[in-house]
């Protein structure tokens, strides 16, 4: 104990002496900032009395000329102004310390008239075209995923093309989809007469023929919403199998406990379970399933196979179906009832540890079970509709292709790299997946989750390696419980979220102290830019599929996906145009530019939104009112002169309606607009006192009608011409 004591004591010892070192840094870097502040201001203060001698200068000489309505410096340009007066030799403000060693220049030129007041601002023309990503057509020679030419490796070449996001490539190798049953095509791609009412309702009908529930809080208030559709969780999300074959006396049967019942009597219960469902829908999905989804199969015999026990070891039999695959794992294996029913386990099973390979079923006496996401099956249990054929999802022993002269990046293919396989276009008839909907979304954020749950497992289990017992924790609480009133029952294991985990306090710490290093560097930030996906941008409505035409005499026209049925081409549209703007930005759109920094958020209805701050170089910076007006516009532009800009302002940028015309906007608070719109008519732009401008709106009776509403000057959003025209 006493060797301990002293161990500790030596270890916060050198803790205390380090944490010295670096107060002492601290100190110094604080004291070399503080001179070069102050340095700073010196120098500003001399330019700034220079300035106003240069301007006393011009107005004392002037001074006469205040009346003078023939002043050329009135016209507001200077081209036809004639060379204004030398200044007094002996008098010029100019010598005074700063030409004194130097031999007196014939002429001074005299210093520049101040600026005449802002005037309207002119908008720029608009460009020839939108900006555009190109088509999305070039095919990856190895997976033949679609890509657009901004999704290139920098490595690629015109004649040989190189595309990572898709397969790695070529270390990705999986096989294809295997064919839909048409009938569940019919009903995705808008053949079947019922095909609006099962994409409409395709995650009621998805969970009324699942094996597995969804264990997960979601957001209704968004669901549920105005606007496009967007699946949003909170907390962890799971899926729950049924560990009871038989329900309880007083339930009725759901998910897997139906399929255990003959055909009419299943689908008497699904429907008395979902009485808002089409049953003639119902009857057509059963068939489908029934007869290709091997694990329907498979739960009818391990039920047969535990109801032939001896009725005293009804409550303590089991089955386990274990997923063990030996084939190629590249390949599709479907799951047969000889190679799954691998055990029966006698007993209450408690001794028994299962793992991600095992799914264990009962008829009785055991409530609701997680089941692991690394399950090849974790997938096509819930997913029936997208998986109609029971197909392996992804699974930890799935090999990567070795290709000759590249070091592979992992001997076995990663979570992310299989779902970013998956979610990839290709020539020809497209997968259910990706005609999903709103069940596809749903599939997207499931990938995701259980994609953040394996590297929260991979940190957890690897706590050695990240050094995590460097940190304050358990250890540290005991040995400085000086006062013997520790409450052990108050500690636990802590897991360390290292800074190199993503969305972790660390890794928003690290990133702020990067942030507040860079103002530190060089100032306060010039501009604030944010950029937000637009769902009707032509790369986006390209790639969505179109149903298949109506016959003669149909009620309806050609339907075609929405922007939320595709998530996937939102994120990679958005991408592709984001880097396009910050390319811009860094060769000068605004002026020379020193640092920039940006992120990414999502909005409440999915579409994802950029945050950029950007700091101009001091030759460069916004000074006056005029300055501002060459970047940012709050007016409606003229519909004939900038015919993209108008479009693009009266369809994005304008706020509203709220107020009294729609109390219930979601921008209201306290019966008042949070973003203090609409606002006020300003005739020019005010440079502000605390350097937030209020920009030009002036009272020109220009204005736009939408949804009943009129709309002037006071409701837009302010906006920079050339790139919204863009």
């Amino acid at each position: 104990m006493r060797q301990m004591r002293n161990a500790w004591q030596n270890e916060q010892q050198a803790q205390l002496q380090l944490q010295q070192d670096e107060e002492e840094e601290e100190r110094q870097r604080l004291n070399e900032h503080g001179d070069l502040m102050r340095r700073q201001e010196i120098l500003e203060e001399v330019a700034n009395n220079a300035s106003r001698q240069n301007i006393d200068t011009y107005q004392a000489q002037n001074a006469d000329n205040d009346d003078d309505d023939d002043d050329p410096y009135m016209d507001g340009m200077y081209m036809d102004a004639p060379n204004p007066p030398n200044p007094p030799a002996d008098d010029d403000p100019y010598m005074d310390g700063m030409y004194m060693d130097a031999p007196n220049p014939p002429n001074p030129p005299a210093p520049p008239p101040p600026p005449p007041p802002a005037g309207p601002v002119l908008m720029p023309a608009d460009p020839a075209g939108r900006h555009s990503l190109g088509p999305m057509n070039l095919e990856c020679p190895n997976c033949h995923a679609l890509h657009f030419a901004s999704e290139k490796l920098s490595t690629s070449t015109r004649n040989a093309l190189k595309f990572g996001m898709c397969c790695l490539t070529g270390q990705v190798d999986l096989p294809p989809f295997p064919p839909a049953p048409r009938d569940l095509r019919d009903l995705f791609d808008g053949t079947s007469p019922h095909s609006l009412n099962f994409k409409t309702h395709v995650r009621q009908y998805n969970a009324a023929f699942a094996f597995t529930s969804l264990g997960v809080n979601v957001d209704h208030s968004v669901v549920a919403g105005s606007g496009p559709y967007s699946f949003r969780i909170s907390g962890q999300l799971h899926h729950h199998s049924g560990a009871n074959l038989l329900p309880l006396p007083d339930r009725a049967p759901v998910f897997a406990q139906l399929y255990i019942y003959d055909p009419q009597e299943q689908l008497a219960q699904r429907q008395g379970n979902n009485p808002g469902l089409n049953p003639a829908i119902m009857t057509e999905i059963q068939g489908i399933l029934g007869t290709l989804h091997p694990y329907v199969e498979l739960y009818k015999q391990a039920f047969q196979i535990m109801r032939e026990k001896p009725a005293e070891e009804h409550d303590t039999v089991a089955v386990r179906l274990h997923a063990e695959r030996t084939q190629d794992l590249r390949r599709y294996n479907l799951p047969t009832a000889n190679d799954e029913v691998a055990a029966i386990i006698p007993g209450d099973g408690s001794e028994q540890r299962s793992d991600h390979h095992d799914i264990i079923l009962r008829l009785r006496g055991r409530g609701l079970r997680r089941m692991s996401h690394l399950h090849p099956s974790y997938s096509t249990l819930h997913y029936v509709l997208l998986f109609p054929h029971g197909e392996d999802g992804w699974h930890p022993a799935i090999p990567t292709r070795v290709i000759p002269g590249i070091k592979p990046r992992s001997p076995n293919v990663t979570q992310r790299c299989y779902y970013a396989h998956r979610l990839h276009s290709r020539p020809g008839e497209q997968p259910l997946l990706l005609w999903g909907g709103n069940l596809f979304q749903q599939f997207v954020v499931d990938a995701w989750a259980s994609v953040e749950q394996s590297n929260l497992n991979w940190v957890k289990n690897h706590q050695k390696e990240l050094r995590s017992d460097v940190y304050s924790g358990l250890r540290d609480a005991v040995l400085g419980d000086a006062d013997n009133n520790l409450n052990l029952a108050q500690h636990g294991q802590r897991v360390i979220l290292p800074s190199s985990f993503v969305g972790s306090e660390r890794f928003m710490t690290q990133l702020f102290q990067d942030a507040m290093a860079i103002v530190r560097a060089f100032g306060k930030p010039d501009i604030f830019l944010t950029m937000t996906a637009n769902p009707r941008w032509p790369e986006i409505q390209d790639q969505l599929l179109w149903d298949v035409p109506p016959g003669p005499g149909a009620n309806h026209q050609r339907r075609r996906q929405k922007a939320s049925d595709r998530p996937d081409i939102v994120a990679r549209v958005f991408e592709g145009k984001k880097e396009a703007v910050l390319k811009e930005i860094k060769n000068g759109k605004f002026g020379r530019v020193v640092a920039i920094f940006h992120t990414i958020e999502f909005q409440k209805c999915g579409l994802p939104h950029m945050h950029c701050l950007i700091f101009l170089h001091p030759d460069d910076k916004i000074h006056d009112a005029n300055q501002v007006d060459n970047i940012v516009s709050a007016q409606l532009p003229d519909q004939n002169l900038n015919p993209l800009l108008y479009e693009t302002i009266t369809t994005c940028m304008l706020h509203g309606p709220c107020g009294a015309d729609k109390p219930n906007a979601p921008c209201m608070v306290n019966g008042r607009c949070s973003k203090h719109y609409p606002k006020e008519f300003n005739e020019h732009t005010l440079y502000g006192e605390n350097g937030y401008p209020k920009y030009a709106r002036p009272n020109n009776g220009r204005t736009v009608e939408k949804n009943n509403h009129v709309y002037d000057n006071r409701y837009v959003i302010p906006y920079h011409p050339e790139s919204s025209a863009r």
